[in-house]
């Protein structure tokens, strides 16, 4: 028995027997011997997956989507453009036709660096979704087929029994649970985050190596591919690693920080290979837009205590979109064995305050704010939370196998004190009353607990043998993970169908019919955002920061930093962004569009006027800086930007300069009159003399959701309704003719509809984080009703704000003539470069229908000019007057300097491979 016992503190082993058994461990589990385990559980994995596609009725067995989240949203439109961008024989580093400009250098990056994307190249476009469905299975089942080579090779346990057949079993289920576990299947989707997920186990293997003074190019490799293949993911493997390299063993302290600045070492040298992807990356980071989706003032400073328990639990509903979101599942005798181990007296002290120190720091991550913020980057995540918690799951799989492969040296009483822990903790998971889980939830936990419990005991006593206990536990740990699987998958297809909502059938011919001939833009919008059909849209962890801020500051719509959605718009804006059509389900949300279309799917609207690729404005554009509300912006850039012919139009009527000088203006939510309102200023401050609001004119219905006004149409709320959204609805009567504009901002998903005399005149069916739509034009006595949807939860908080605008149609007509008259003519786009002309009058500004990017380099008849910020986001040029040749060519910010660090990087490779190569000599000799 004291043969096969674990000896988990091999620090007090002898020199000459640590060694011998170390090389008997790595011995006894050969890259060749046994490759039916691997096999097995890579068809096991496969027909898991299909199993619960079939049940689900899901393409290709029926109509169904087994594609949600990102993988529905973002992955399929950015497999469509690698593979139109690869088939068109294009290498420029900038997409024209997609969001105003994209770089698709930083684009692959984040998102088309995995080798699995051959397979979409191979099938190509008409079958992408189904392309993505076979990448997502084929990388889940190589998790677990990792995961099985770590738990067979691994070194941190000296333990010969596990090289045994039933060593072998446990190996087997521990890679099960880690390729099912609760996290992957809430974010399995992401399928970008799988390739690093599946060199995880592959890494820690190589760390124990490092560890041994042996692989380091190993340990270098697979890091830099890491780096490679998602560098955004590198974060938490890079975690992973400190995490991982704390919890094995040294003889000495000292063997600790030595063997920790050499694991440092390469993993610099990982990361100058690495250059041409991360100089770049990191460029396009720090340049990032602003982020308004997460706030303090919403942000609990703690996650639920009772959910976070119950998050361990099998059948438990998967959970995304929230920060404190928490997918632990790994299975019930996970749980069960970590207390085990914290008892067992087969494991050392120093191993316990270790192993409980980083379970204990995980799980406070996960629920403290704090902590939290720190282990995401120092960012609050959206969307996705606890991003870092698979090396948690990790962490509990290695004590559960730890516990397993010498499950008899257990005692009697671990056992029994496991079991009241366990016992404790399913009676806690009561106490999150908000979010109870389906009684079987509960119910399978709590059996799956009491069986291992009589098993170990009876083990413990010698009344069973070794080899059934473990069957017994194995065979349940399995079918509970498959059961857990099938269940809770359930929730991640979705009703859409694969061939009308994502093959486009129904409207994707006539969007192509749609012709520009280069001198404008064009794109769509139905249901979700499909950026593979739009000149101006575009959903990316890597988008242009600018053009984010850009679209933020004049009231186009924009999902947080990572999406700008042409929706939204103004006359102002239309000319500002040069886009000719709109096709989309949503309903007259633009101004200066007329519909050329209208059916029951979707319309077509086409702009009154465009001003071509840019035009010119005065010397003073450059003094706006859209630091304003949306209202002050578009206003301040008419202003700015043609302030001598302004100041011709305010002559002719010298009482109406005021008016004239604003282009869009504030409606006051009052019983006072347009015209006393604007006397007193109340324009731009709602407040009655008291410090009251004023809403007797205005009136507000709240529905579905507890709201809390914290000024005049600002707003802290939650939902209240499983079943509907909160929802805001603001009813007035117009006291003048007007063209209404909705400005509404949310840090969740929301929604826009408008009425005029109960007839719907608008209506966004896009959510963003904040546009303006456009209401329509309102006569004078009308009855106005604005339904505005937040896209809080319940129990989650999230700050609305409204605001409703005017539009001076008058004035702009008036100004519209400046901005026609001087534009910048398209002469073609040719790989990297666009070519123009222009006529100016005189010398002033030419605006430029791009936002601005450090990667764009601005030629004026030949000789390169300073490009200048507009704003927050958009770009210009200075220009005297005359004719000028424009010439605008783009280059990836930091691709060059990328280059020199991954050349030193090999170089600094050579180097370690020559020392090594030496070392290895002089031993021999």
């Amino acid at each position: 028995m004291e043969k096969n016992r674990m000896d988990s503190n091999l620090t007090n082993v002898p020199e000459d027997n640590y060694e011998e058994r170390i090389k008997h461990n790595v011995k006894g589990c050969s890259r060749t011997k046994n490759i039916h385990w691997y096999v097995g559980i890579f068809i096991a994995s496969v027909l898991l997956y299909t199993i619960v596609i079939a049940v689900e009725g899901a393409y290709p067995f029926g109509k169904r989507c087994f594609l949600t989240d990102d993988a529905y949203v973002q992955y399929n439109t950015m497999l469509r453009t690698l593979i139109e961008y690869v088939h068109s024989g294009d290498k420029s580093a900038i997409l024209w036709n997609r969001g105003m400009g994209i770089d698709m250098y930083l684009t692959a990056l984040y998102y088309l660096m995995s080798p699995f994307n051959i397979i979409a190249l191979l099938m190509g476009e008409k079958h992408v979704e189904l392309a993505l469905i076979f990448i997502i299975v084929l990388k889940g089942s190589l998790v677990t087929v990792t995961g099985l080579y770590y738990f067979r090779n691994t070194t941190v346990f000296a333990n010969e029994d596990r090289n045994s057949k039933a060593g072998g079993w446990v190996s087997f289920c521990c890679a099960l649970a880690w390729g099912f576990c609760g996290y992957l299947v809430a974010y399995g989707q992401n399928i970008i985050w799988l390739d690093a997920i599946i060199l995880m186990p592959l890494i820690a293997l190589a760390v124990e190596k490092v560890n041994m003074g042996e692989s380091y190019i190993r340990y270098i490799l697979l890091l830099t591919l890491v780096f490679i293949f998602n560098f955004y993911y590198a974060f938490y493997v890079c975690m992973f690693i400190v995490v991982y390299y704390i919890l094995l063993d040294r003889r000495t302290f000292g063997e600790l920080l030595r063997n920790g600045l050499k694991l440092a070492g390469l993993s610099v040298a990982a990361v100058m290979l690495a250059g041409i992807v991360l100089v770049p990356a990191a460029l396009s980071i720090i340049k990032a837009g602003d982020t308004t989706l997460n706030s303090s003032d919403t942000l609990d400073m703690w996650g639920d205590f009772g959910h976070y328990i119950v998050s361990f639990f099998p059948f438990k509903e998967v959970t995304n979109g929230y920060l404190y979101n928490n997918n632990n599942y790994c299975g019930t005798i996970v749980v069960l064995l970590l207390f085990v181990f914290v008892l067992s007296s087969s494991v050392s002290l120093k191993d316990k305050l270790k192993y409980a120190a980083v379970v204990l720091m995980f799980m406070l991550a996960a629920n403290f704010l704090p902590l939290n913020y720190v282990f995401h980057g120092f960012v609050v995540p959206h969307g996705t939370g606890n991003r870092f918690a698979i090396i948690l799951t990790f962490v509990m799989l290695m004590i559960a196998y730890r516990i397993l492969t010498d499950i008899e040296s257990v005692k009697t009483y671990a056992v029994a004190g496991a079991g009241i822990a366990g016992g404790v903790v399913f009676a806690l998971s009561f106490t999150d009353e908000n979010m109870l889980q389906v009684f079987y939830c509960y119910v399978g936990f709590l059996l799956v607990m009491a069986v291992s419990l009589i098993v170990m005991v009876l083990l413990s006593r010698k009344s069973i043998k070794k080899t059934t206990a473990l069957a017994i536990i194995m065979v349940l740990w399995v079918a509970e993970i498959c059961c857990n699987m099938v269940v809770t998958m359930k929730d991640k297809a979705n009703e859409g169908d694969m061939i009308d909502n994502i093959h486009l059938s129904e409207w994707n011919a006539q969007y192509q019919m749609l012709n520009t001939d280069g001198k404008s833009r064009k794109t769509a919008l139905l249901n979700d955002n499909y950026v593979q059909n739009s000149d101006v849209n575009w959903y990316s962890s890597m988008i242009n920061g600018y053009y984010v801020n850009a679209f933020e500051t004049m009231g186009m719509a924009h999902f947080d930093n990572v999406e700008c959605v042409y929706d939204g718009a103004t006359p102002l804006t239309a000319m500002m962004y040069n886009v000719r059509y709109v096709l989309t389900n949503s309903k007259n949300t633009n101004g200066g569009y007329h519909s050329i279309y209208s059916g029951e799917i979707y319309s077509v609207y086409e702009a009154d006027e465009l001003a071509d690729w840019g035009f010119m404005t005065g010397e003073g554009i450059k003094t706006w800086n859209a630091d304003g509300n949306v209202a002050e912006n578009q206003s301040k850039f008419l202003e700015c930007g043609f302030d001598d012919e302004l100041a011709d139009l305010n002559s002719e009527n010298l009482q109406n300069s005021l008016q004239l000088s604003q282009l869009m203006e504030l409606i006051p939510w009052g019983d006072i009159s347009y015209d006393v309102a604007h006397g007193l200023g109340m324009l731009q401050r709602y407040m009655a003399p008291e410090g009251r609001f004023i809403n007797r004119g205005l009136t507000q219905i709240f529905n579905f959701g507890d709201f809390k006004e914290t000024g005049i149409g600002e707003y802290i709320y939650s939902g209240n309704s499983t079943q509907y959204h909160a929802c805001v609805q603001l009813r007035f009567t117009a006291d003048r003719d007007m063209d209404l504009y909705v400005y509404s901002a949310d840090n969740r998903d929301q929604a826009v509809t408008t009425y005029i005399d109960g007839e719907e005149s608008s209506s966004v069916m896009y959510t963003s984080s904040g546009q303006l739509a456009y209401g329509g034009h309102v006569k004078k006595g009308q009855k106005v009703k604005v339904s505005v949807i937040g896209g809080a939860s319940v129990g989650e908080s999230a700050i609305k704000e409204i605001q409703l605008y005017s539009f001076n149609t008058e004035l702009f007509e008036k100004a519209k003539s400046s901005i026609t008259d001087e534009t910048l003519i398209s002469d073609g786009f040719s790989g990297n470069t666009f070519k123009g002309h222009v006529t100016a009058k005189k010398d002033g500004v030419l605006y430029l229908a791009f936002p601005y990017s450090d990667g764009y380099t601005i030629y004026v008849d030949g000789r390169k000019a300073e490009k200048i910020l507009l704003g927050k986001g958009n770009m210009g040029v200075e220009l005297s007057g005359g004719e000028h040749e424009i010439k605008l060519e783009y280059h990836t910010p930091g691709f060059a300097f990328g280059i020199i660090v991954s050349c030193a990087g090999l170089v600094f490779l050579v180097l370690i491979c020559m020392h090594g190569r030496t070392k290895r000599k002089a031993a021999v000799k």
